[in-house]
């Protein structure tokens, strides 16, 4: 089977072990297999690479949890959710499903199970599924995010390349904290991931670009040691 004809398949969880053990299972399987390891970053996997199923943990020591995650899936796609967690009561079960999860698998798990349950979850899902462009417009601000078009009080304003990824990161996480390196790893890539002087450059030229004040926060805000969010007043 050809590369693009694989169905892929994304495993969000902060283990690296897990991550690099489910990889070669799925690709084992015949699947193309994709990994993140905070919910960040597989929010960005999810509209860059459009996965078939995505593979979920609950729970992760920084940024949004899984459970957060999986909502904001259900407002931009329809894509299948597995949860594969630790957290295997009844309670937690429930509530994940209701945040939008298709089907719940807790850990310690067997392989052939997850595997019967991914293919299961993949026979029901759409052949095409269909993902929602983020969309922002006030009386100040307007993106186009399909044209890669933006418009500051009504005039039009270029962005880099690098830029536009910075924004689209967090306008993907609106109200929500976006960790240093999760802005760093989607924007530069998982070399860069502790340089947040790259990152605090680049975010005062997208702050200038949006004629936004530092001081004064319309849009991008910092959260000390921790990241940026983009929360508009």
């Amino acid at each position: 089977m050809k590369e693009k004809d694989r169905r892929k398949i994304l495993v969000v969880d902060d283990d690296k072990d897990l991550c690099a053990v489910l990889r070669a299972l799925f690709e084992s399987a015949g699947f193309r297999p994709l990994s993140a390891l905070d919910a960040s970053a597989g929010l960005q996997m999810v509209n860059a690479e459009h996965p078939d199923l995505v593979v979920l943990d609950i729970m992760f020591p920084t940024g949004m949890d899984g459970r957060a995650l999986c909502r904001h899936l259900r407002q931009i796609s329809n894509v299948p959710i597995l949860m594969l967690t630790a957290l295997g009561d009844q309670g937690t079960k429930i509530s994940a499903l209701n945040d939008g999860a298709d089907d719940y698998l807790a850990k310690p798990y067997d392989n052939m199970e997850l595997l019967a349950r991914a293919r299961a979850l993949l026979r029901r899902a759409p052949a095409n599924l269909e993902f929602q462009p983020p969309k922002f417009d006030d009386d100040h601000l307007k993106i186009n995010f399909d044209a890669r078009q933006i418009w500051v009080n009504g005039k039009e304003t270029s962005l880099t390349p690098t830029e536009w990824r910075l924004l689209t990161s967090l306008i993907h996480s609106r109200g929500r904290l976006v960790p240093y390196q999760a802005l760093l790893r989607y924007a530069w890539g998982e070399n860069y991931t502790e340089d947040r002087t790259l990152l605090k450059v680049h975010i005062t030229h997208l702050r200038r670009k949006l004629g936004d004040d530092a001081k004064k926060p319309r849009y991008i805000y910092s959260v000390r040691e921790k990241g940026y969010r983009f929360a508009p007043v």
